[in-house]
């Protein structure tokens, strides 16, 4: 593959196919390329023919979309404090 530019110099890429990708998130090959039709997925197409695409995921849009993906843990809420069941409500 040809180096990419990336913010300091030249990096070579990394690209993977459908089928790799596939294999590292534990899905078949048409939810991969559900993703990329949706755009979820940032995908290249590598083919000559226009008939047949040959879509490549690079390392970097394949991490940012397990990222965006995965579940965040939000803090537990405080609790209220028990009143006290001496405390009368004049109200």
């Amino acid at each position: 593959m040809p180096p990419v530019r990336a913010r300091r110099g030249l990096v070579p890429e990394q690209f993977l196919s459908v089928r790799e990708v596939s294999e590292r998130l534990a899905v078949r090959p048409a939810v991969v390329l559900t993703h990329v039709a949706s755009g979820e997925l940032l995908a290249a197409n590598v083919s000559t023919s226009a008939t047949r695409p040959h879509w490549r995921i690079s390392e970097h849009d394949l991490a940012r979309f397990i990222e965006q993906r995965t579940y965040k843990a939000v803090p537990p809420r405080r609790r209220r404090r028990a009143k006290p069941a001496n405390v009368n409500k004049h109200f």
